[in-house]
C-alpha cells in the first residue's frame, strides 16, 4: 500500500465492502482512479479527493485509493482490465484472463451448461464462465468478499456460505442439471510471504489447502463432474486415480495446473499460451536416448511438469539422458515448445577452468541454464567474475551421472 494509506485491503470490513459496492463508493473510485493516473501518490491523491468530495471520511478515501491502485496494478500485472472490486490478497490468487477464457470455453464445448464456483473470491474464474455463456452460481464463505463479488458479478447467484458445510452446499448439489461442473480454486496462502513481501506463499500440501484436495475427491465420489484449480508445480505423482490434468504456460512460465475427475484433458496434457502456442498430450512413447548432437532443446516447463516430454514426437529428436529434460538432434528443428540451441563449443563446467576460456573468448554476459544439473546458476555465474564485452549462453546437463557444458547460440526463431 502506498505511503500515508493506512487501510489494509485484507481486512476489508463488512462495511467498507458494502459501501464500496455502492454508488456512492463506485463514484469515489471514479474519482480516486482519475487522480491515481496523474499523481500516482498517496498523499497528494488523498488530498486532492478530500477536497473534490469532501463527505469522504479517512476510511473511505483511503479504501478508494487502494481500488485505484489495485486496478492499475491488476491491468499492468495481470491483465485484468474492467471495474471489478479488488483486495491485494485476491488479486494475488487472480486466474489470467486468457486462462479463465480458455477453461471456461474447454468446458462450454465439452457441453457443460452450468458452473456452481465453490469457492468463488473475487470472481475472476466465474466471470469467465459467465462470458462462455454458462450459468454459474458462486459460493463465498467471506460476507466481506461476497459483496464485493455480488458487485462484480451482478448477474450471477451468489450464496455466502462455507462450501464444506452441508447444509449449505447439499441443496445446491441437488439441484444441479446434468450438464454441470463443479469448479474449485482452493485457498493455498500459509499466511508467510515471500522474502521481499511482495506476496503471500503458496502453500504445497494439498491437505493443507481450504478445502483439502481429500473433500475435493468425495465431490467426485458422488458422482458430480469436478475441476480444480491447483498450483503450477503440483506433481503428476499427486493426481488422483482416474483424473485427468492439464498443466498451462503462459509465455514459458507454468501459470496452473487444473485437474478434472472426468477425462477432459484426455489424461494429461501440457499447453503453451502466448506468442507460440502449443499442446502436448501424454502417450505411450518410450524415451529415446542418444549422444549429445549438434543441436540442443530446452523443452517448455509445462511439458516437463507434465510429464509429457516424450511425446514431443519429432524424427532424429532425442534425450540426452533418461534423466535429463534436455533434447538434442543433428539437425534443426522448430518446435513452439521447444527452445533451440545451436552447440558451439564443448566447455568445462568446473568454474575455475571455464574462467580463462570465457575471457578469451571476452563473454561478460553470460546467461547459464542448469536445471536438473545441480547447480545454483546464479553462484556459478557470479564464481567466474567476467568482464568481457561479449554475451553468451552456457548449457550445463547432466549425462549418464556426470556434467557436461556447452556454449550455444539460440537458433533464430528464439
Amino acid at each position: 500500500m502506498p505511503a500515508g494509506v493506512e487501510w489494509d485491503d485484507a481486512d476489508v470490513d463488512l462495511a467498507t465492502a458494502s459501501w464500496l459496492a455502492s454508488p456512492a463508493g463506485s463514484q469515489a473510485i471514479a474519482a480516486a482512479e482519475a487522480l491515481w493516473a496523474t499523481s500516482p501518490d498517496s498523499l497528494t491523491a488523498g488530498s486532492r479527493l478530500r477536497r473534490d468530495l469532501p463527505d469522504l471520511d479517512s476510511a473511505q478515501v483511503a479504501a478508494a485509493l487502494s481500488q485505484a491502485e489495485l486496478r492499475a496494478l491488476a491491468a499492468a500485472r495481470y491483465g485484468i482490465t474492467g471495474s471489478p472490486l479488488l483486495t491485494r490478497e485476491g488479486l494475488e490468487q487472480a486466474t489470467r484472463p486468457e486462462v479463465a477464457d480458455r477453461r471456461a470455453r474447454l468446458l462450454s464445448d465439452a457441453g457443460i451448461t452450468h458452473v456452481i464456483d465453490l469457492t468463488a473470491g473475487l470472481g475472476f474464474d466465474s466471470a469467465a464462465f459467465a462470458r462462455a455463456g454458462l450459468t454459474v452460481t458462486c459460493i463465498e464463505r467471506s460476507s466481506e468478499i461476497a459483496t464485493l463479488l455480488a458487485a462484480n458479478l451482478p448477474d450471477v447467484t451468489v450464496v455466502t456460505g462455507d462450501c464444506t458445510d452441508p447444509t449449505v452446499l447439499d441443496p445446491l448439489l441437488t439441484a444441479l442439471p446434468e450438464t454441470s461442473v463443479v469448479f474449485i480454486d482452493p485457498a493455498r496462502r500459509t499466511g508467510r510471504r515471500t522474502a521481499d513481501g511482495s506476496r503471500a506463499q503458496s502453500e504445497r500440501d494439498p491437505e493443507r489447502w481450504s478445502p483439502p484436495l481429500s473433500f475435493v475427491i468425495t465431490l467426485a465420489a458422488r458422482e458430480l463432474r469436478v475441476l480444480v484449480k491447483t498450483t503450477p508445480g503440483f506433481s503428476v505423482d499427486s493426481i488422483p486415480a482416474g483424473w485427468s490434468a492439464e498443466w498451462v504456460s503462459s509465455d514459458r512460465t507454468v501459470v496452473e495446473c487444473t485437474l478434472a475427475s472426468w477425462p477432459l484433458f484426455g489424461e494429461r496434457r501440457a499447453v503453451g499460451l502466448g506468442r507460440e502456442p502449443f499442446e502436448v498430450a501424454s502417450s505411450m512413447n518410450d524415451a529415446v536416448v542418444g549422444e549429445v548432437a549438434a543441436y540442443l532443446y530446452e523443452p517448455d516447463p509445462a511439458v516437463v511438469s507434465a510429464g509429457v516430454l516424450d511425446s514431443v514426437s519429432i524424427n532424429g529428436l532425442s534425450r540426452v539422458d533418461h534423466e535429463s529434460h534436455w533434447l538434442t538432434s543433428n539437425e534443426p528443428i522448430t518446435h513452439p515448445a521447444l527452445r533451440g540451441f545451436r552447440i558451439d563449443q564443448q566447455v568445462t563446467a568446473n568454474a575455475r577452468a571455464l574462467r580463462p576460456v570465457l575471457r578469451e573468448l571476452g563473454i561478460g554476459d553470460l546467461t547459464v541454464k542448469t536445471r536438473g544439473a545441480g547447480v545454483d546458476a546464479e553462484k556459478f555465474r557470479a564464481s567466474l567474475k567476467l568482464n568481457g564485452t561479449k554475451s553468451g549462453v552456457l548449457v550445463i546437463l547432466v549425462r549418464e551421472g556426470k556434467q557436461s557444458a556447452y556454449l550455444v547460440t539460440p537458433l533464430l526463431s528464439e
